[in-house]
């Protein structure tokens, strides 16, 4: 996803095959150091990738740094392909805004 350059663009460039295994694993380590953080988002029908969607933490160096923030990123060929769900969505027990630690 972050290869391709329309969807990059919007997310501060494409990322080469080198960078994208410390980017993956920052945001593993991330996830695992708050419990929460950035999930793929798939297709029930055929399990295609959509993009990523989740909460994470603002990276350093930025003004917000350590708050929280909603994020997500689409691949091209869900731009524009929204339908609503047929089911509610899965909730994370006892997941809150107000559960979520603050830096």
């Amino acid at each position: 996803m972050m290869a391709d350059p329309s969807v990059a663009y919007w997310l501060g460039g494409e990322l080469t095959p080198a960078q994208r295994t410390p980017a993956f694993d920052r945001t593993r380590m991330a996830m695992d150091a708050d419990g929460f953080g950035m999930w793929a988002a798939e297709r029930t029908s055929d399990g295609a990738l959509l993009g990523s969607i989740g909460i994470r933490r603002v990276i350093p160096g930025h003004p917000l740094a350590g708050e929280l923030e909603l994020g997500w990123r689409l691949t091209r060929g869900a731009w524009g392909s929204a339908t609503p769900p047929k089911e509610p969505p899965r909730r994370w027990p006892g997941a809150s805004i107000a559960s979520m630690p603050r830096s």
